[in-house]
């Protein structure tokens, strides 16, 4: 991983705010906009940041799909494992049903300033391209 001040040193990358999807518990920065798909850690992080928001993106809106939530949460997805499994085989996944949202959808309903961020971090265990499809409509 490079870390993001190494990132902005080697791209002299002027960042005016964040747009996070993939939260976790927002271990990262403060000044940043959130997004989780699991519910439990956007209710705890809450308490902390007020710029936390529960979505799970994809490029369509309203769709049923299995959200596979990880033991360890950090890989939960909405992809089944690939070789994640082989390389670590104490994980696994409780599943659990949630309906999908794109993220351009997420950020009009939310009214999220999105004029006033310039950086897009994408964390989603291997959905960041069909995320990036999602914003179609701001982009």
């Amino acid at each position: 991983l490079i870390s993001f001040q190494e990132l902005l040193t080697k791209y002299n990358i002027q960042v005016s705010g964040v747009f996070h999807v993939g939260a976790h518990e927002c271990e990262e920065l403060n000044d940043i906009y959130w997004i989780e798909g699991q519910e439990l850690l956007v209710n705890n992080m809450k308490k902390k940041n007020k710029n936390i928001y529960h979505g799970l993106i994809d490029e369509v809106d309203d769709k049923e799909v299995v959200f596979n939530i990880s033991n360890n949460r950090e890989s939960s997805s909405i992809l089944e494992f690939g070789s994640h499994l082989k390389h670590h085989p104490h994980i696994h996944y409780i599943s659990s049903h949630k309906k999908n949202i794109r993220l351009d959808t997420l950020i009009e309903k939310n009214n999220i300033p999105i004029d006033t961020l310039n950086f897009l971090n994408l964390d989603i265990q291997g959905v960041e391209l069909r995320a990036l499809k999602s914003i179609e409509k701001i982009y």
